[in-house]
C-alpha cells in the first residue's frame, strides 16, 4: 500500500515505449500489460488514488514540482549549479533524466546525498527493477529530483 509497492505490480510486465490506450482507464498500465518509463511512476500514483493523466518525461514537470538539479561529478555525488550536493530527498521522489525517469528507491553510498550509488525502480527496455544510478546507463546525464503535486 505505498507508491513503491504499487510499482512493484509492475514487475514481471514487458518495457512497452509509447505505452498507450485510447483513454486513461483503458491504459496498458491499468491493465498490468506493461509500460514505458514516465506510465510506469504514473500507474502507482494512480493506484494510489490520484488522477495523473499518463504521459511522457517531457509531461512529468507539469504534474511535478521540482526539488533540485544537477549532475554527477568524478566522485559520483550529484551536485546543483553551485556546487552543492543535491539531497537524497526521500524514497519515492521522481528522478528525472533527459528522456528517462524513475523514482528513489534507497539510499545508498553517502547518507543523505544524492549520488550515484543509490537505488532508483523503474523500468527500461525490459521488466520494471530496481538498480544503482551508476548501472542505469544515466548516470552522467543531468537530473532533476522532482515530487508528485
Amino acid at each position: 500500500d505505498t507508491y513503491l509497492g504499487y510499482l512493484t505490480e509492475m514487475y514481471n510486465q514487458p518495457y512497452i515505449w509509447a505505452s498507450g490506450g485510447v483513454t486513461d482507464s483503458q491504459h496498458q498500465s491499468e491493465h498490468l500489460e506493461g509500460s514505458d518509463c514516465a506510465d510506469f511512476l504514473v500507474y502507482g500514483k494512480r493506484r494510489m488514488g490520484a488522477s495523473y493523466a499518463y504521459t511522457w518525461t517531457g509531461g512529468l514537470p507539469k504534474i511535478t514540482k521540482l526539488l533540485g538539479a544537477g549532475t554527477r561529478d568524478a566522485d559520483g555525488i550529484y551536485r546543483d549549479g553551485k556546487g552543492q550536493p543535491l539531497p537524497f530527498t526521500q524514497v519515492g521522489d521522481v528522478v528525472l533524466f533527459p528522456r528517462h525517469v524513475g523514482a528513489l528507491a534507497v539510499d545508498r553510498g553517502e547518507l543523505g546525498v544524492l549520488d550515484d550509488q543509490d537505488l532508483m525502480m523503474h523500468t527500461l527496455f525490459d521488466s520494471p527493477k530496481v538498480q544503482a544510478f551508476a548501472d542505469s546507463g544515466y548516470a552522467y546525464k543531468p537530473v532533476e529530483l522532482r515530487r508528485f503535486r
